[in-house]
């Protein structure tokens, strides 16, 4: 593909395809599988994160379940955080939608080498998805594990569709422009399953790990 030319119609086609996905899972579910049309990749996850940043459920693709618990309920606080999904961020449009991870040039740290290497992940892809008050709210990451890297062109056309994703993204949380403090939610008043509402204890570990697989 030439590095002039963007294929428009076939973006607006995943666009289209993930409007008419009207439940949040299903909405990312279709996000993986249009993605993949303009970057393959060997795995990837979905992170759903609530108001607080913590992670209440997940989807995995072709990727090791044990690995992505291992990594939730240890490796992402080493390297002083510096590996933490759900670390506190803000949308900032002035920054590039989709962020590119080298391994082999990563600052050697015990996530390197005891998670990543082992595991043979080569270069890791991500982006959030934010609500309407730019609070991330799903979390993606996409890993390959060999062949060729990750190409410009690649990265160019995913800086172009993401953040026509994200505004479709951003309605299943419109409901929160309702509400008196930006941010600021009763949960009784939103009709959450259980596995959705948060320990009340202040002792709660960040990550909720009660996540359906």
């Amino acid at each position: 593909m030439e590095q002039s030319k963007v294929p428009w119609k076939k973006i607006y086609q995943a666009v289209l395809s993930c409007g008419n996905e009207h439940q949040l899972e299903s909405f990312c579910i279709k996000v993986l599988a249009e993605v993949s049309q303009f970057c393959p990749y060997d795995q990837a996850l979905v992170y759903f994160l609530d108001e607080n940043g913590r992670i209440y459920h997940q989807r995995l693709v072709n990727m090791d379940e044990r690995w992505n618990h291992l990594y939730l309920v240890y490796y992402f606080q080493t390297a002083n955080g510096r590996y933490d999904c759900g670390r506190e961020f803000r949308e900032n449009p002035s920054q590039p939608p989709v962020q590119l991870r080298e391994w082999a040039v990563e600052p050697g740290s015990e996530f390197l080498a005891d998670y990543i290497r082992p595991y043979g992940i080569q270069q890791s892809l991500g982006f959030p998805l934010y609500d309407i008050y730019g609070k991330p709210r799903t979390i993606f990451a996409l890993d390959r594990l060999r062949g060729q890297p990750y190409g410009e062109q690649e990265l160019r056309l995913l800086s172009l569709l993401i953040p026509q994703l994200n505004n479709l993204h951003k309605n299943f949380f419109s409901f929160q422009a309702e509400k008196p403090l930006p941010g600021r939610i009763d949960r009784d008043t939103l009709h959450l399953t259980r596995r959705e509402k948060p320990a009340n204890k202040k002792s709660s570990p960040k990550k909720d790990l009660t996540t359906d697989y």
